[in-house]
């Protein structure tokens, strides 16, 4: 199932094999389930639910995503037979000291920031949380089907609003900062522009 692990050190993962989240990416956004099992409805029958799922998600730009736990191997559940995709991701590529991917590890935090709880988190393309929906019972999650709609929406806001490159210079950035709950030390998140 398209799985992302937040950390190359994982047991069972070979970070050569696995591709950073960036690059799965490209330029298609996506929804990470941390708990994508709490997603199957059993109002209808599995085959019709992950076919109906399915051709939702084929018709668009968004790639659903679930959050590597030690229960869920990355070839189960129904993110692996929507996606096709069965290969683990990793939030960054170890070892590439030259350069620090700065969203990856904003990204990373605002994971950890929600501190265990169950989640769907619509990421875009510079792996920017674009909204992140935070659950304790199953009686009123939306479907996977209503998050898609939520993020073909934002994406499509995104794209209109997306700045030319004349009027927004390639060197121009936005930089978002946090804390870092353990030490206290300030992080900067920077932002490409559109032209970047």
């Amino acid at each position: 199932m398209a799985t992302l692990l937040l950390t190359s050190n994982a047991a069972g993962a070979r970070p050569s094999e696995c591709p950073n989240l960036r690059a799965w990416l490209r330029r298609d956004w996506a929804i990470l389930f941390s708990h994508p099992d709490d997603f199957v409805r059993c109002d209808l029958e599995m085959d019709r639910w992950l076919a109906v799922v399915q051709r939702a998600f084929a018709g668009s730009r968004i790639r659903p995503l679930a959050l590597a736990s030690p229960t869920l191997g990355p070839q189960d559940g129904w993110v692996a037979q929507v996606s096709g995709d069965s290969l683990i991701r990793l939030l960054e590529t170890p070892g590439s000291s030259s350069s620090v991917d700065l969203q990856a590890h904003a990204l990373q935090h605002d994971i950890a920031s929600l501190g265990g709880r169950r989640f769907v988190m619509i990421i875009d393309e510079a792996l920017c949380p674009r909204r992140t929906f935070t659950y304790k019972g199953l009686a009123d999650v939306p479907s996977p089907l209503e998050f898609l709609g939520w993020a073909d929406a934002a994406r499509a806001r995104h794209s209109e609003r997306r700045p030319s490159a004349a009027a927004h210079p390639a060197h121009v950035s936005m930089t978002r900062r946090h804390k870092h709950r353990s030490s206290g030390l300030a992080c900067s998140r920077v932002t490409p522009s559109a032209a970047g």
